[in-house]
């Protein structure tokens, strides 16, 4: 009964568990400002004012985000951003 018990509170745990967000601003190419928002296996990318959201793909080093249009990757405090054929290099902003 003890071991069903805790079987039981380690899954409804386990169920209560979500992924915390991550949210980070860029400058890429030292003109375009973006930020991200990272939560479970979706990236929202905000540029110019609009939303992309891009799904989370296997990569061999760093993180690595896409849809149709757009393919964001990071590492560490770089990342790279190709948008319609032009590849941008970006930096994080970091917070005071």
């Amino acid at each position: 009964m003890t071991k069903l018990l805790t079987l039981l509170l380690t899954l409804l745990a386990l169920i209560g568990c979500e992924q915390s967000s991550i949210k980070q601003s860029y400058l890429c190419d030292g003109t375009i400002k973006i930020t991200t928002l990272i939560k479970n296996n979706t990236l929202s990318l905000i540029m110019h004012n609009k939303t992309y959201y891009l799904t989370r793909e296997r990569s061999a080093s760093g993180e690595k985000f896409t849809n149709k249009q757009i393919l964001f990757w990071q590492k560490g405090n770089e990342s790279m951003l190709i948008k319609a054929g032009n590849k941008y290099h970006c930096g994080l902003i970091k917070s005071p």
